[in-house]
């Protein structure tokens, strides 16, 4: 129905008067994972990722309206931003960005830098986010029946090639956000006794596996900020934080001092993942600002909660979200202004 109503508008451009409404409010993008067409596969592992191509239409297509910009108040000006920090966001997208002279923040976890030397809790190899290794082994563990162990659960999973993402949001999100303490790590390893992550990274495209699980170099990031990008925080282990204790808030929240920028991203992003707790504590630790990946106004929206959006790269739908007439059409109220 989205579709549809997004296309009738198109035809009768009633997006152009919602730029005009909407006007002097910012734009914010959020990026994750930028794949090359030739290994890019939409799954419950790439449910925000997109292939290259349709990356560049969705740049080609905002640059018609907007010119880009890090002011995060800057109204006349689009801000793009990335979440994670993996090696295709320096390998894949930014080589386009550059040619085009677009700035962008890439907000890191720090478990995919190189460890500090001199920092006991977080002296670990950069791996992949433990969320990351979950998504991909409900998306590319062979099709079966696995018992899952899980705490004092004994969970019987079934899996064909049309319900992967039912068990996702149904069976291991929850599980996942149950495992606070571990902060997902005891249910991977549950998987693994079931069957090897291992196994399930070794049978993934080469190429495929380097971009959207590798992590980048030092080198890389200081090339992205002589070309004139941010790199910001986006906590340690990319847990929801709501879930978390004080102490475990401060611990995430605290930043590498390879993430030089003073801008804060939050995980996952939702009023459901993220308390005002976590407002106060970012306060707390000088951060200049906070953005999130939601679009609409709640109890946290605010210079602590900035809001963003993602894109099609569908004409009439990249516009009935950019331009703000689908958030009129359904709240009946302008983009949130900070």
């Amino acid at each position: 129905m989205t579709k549809l109503i997004a296309q009738i508008c198109y035809i009768l451009q009633l997006h152009r008067l919602a730029y005009f409404f909407n006007r002097d409010r910012k734009r914010i993008i959020t990026f994750h994972n930028v794949l090359p067409d030739d290994c890019f596969e939409k799954n419950v592992a790439n449910g925000v990722s997109c292939s290259l191509s349709d990356f560049k239409t969705i740049i080609d297509e905002i640059s018609r309206f907007y010119g880009f910009s890090l002011d995060l108040d800057d109204a006349k000006t689009v801000t793009v931003t990335f979440d994670d920090g993996y090696q295709n966001q320096v390998e894949i997208a930014a080589p386009y960005l550059f040619a085009r002279g677009i700035p962008a923040y890439l907000f890191v976890s720090g478990q995919l830098l190189p460890p500090n030397s001199d920092d006991g809790e977080r002296n670990e190899e950069a791996r992949p986010l433990t969320i990351d290794l979950l998504l991909h082994w409900v998306s590319y563990v062979p099709n079966g029946e696995y018992k899952l162990r899980f705490g004092e659960r004994c969970l019987d999973i079934h899996v064909t090639d049309n319900n992967r993402l039912q068990i996702w949001s149904s069976v291991l999100w929850p599980a996942f956000l149950d495992d606070s303490i571990s902060k997902g790590v005891r249910l991977l390893n549950a998987l693994d006794a079931t069957y090897p992550i291992d196994s399930v990274i070794k049978s993934l495209p080469k190429k495929y596996a380097e971009q959207r699980l590798g992590c980048p170099t030092i080198e890389q990031l200081n090339e992205l900020r002589t070309k004139g990008w941010e790199i910001g925080w986006h906590t340690y282990s990319h847990y929801p934080l709501a879930k978390l204790s004080h102490e475990e808030k401060i611990k995430e929240l605290m930043s590498d001092l390879k993430c030089s920028s003073k801008v804060l991203s939050f995980p996952f992003g939702g009023p459901q993942e993220v308390d005002c707790e976590c407002l106060e504590i970012a306060k707390s630790m000088n951060y200049s600002t906070a953005v999130s990946n939601v679009n609409v106004v709640n109890t946290l929206s605010g210079k602590w909660f900035r809001s963003r959006m993602s894109l099609s790269p569908e004409p009439a739908l990249l516009h009935f979200e950019l331009s703000g007439l689908r958030y009129i059409i359904k709240h009946r109220k302008l983009l949130p202004k900070i």
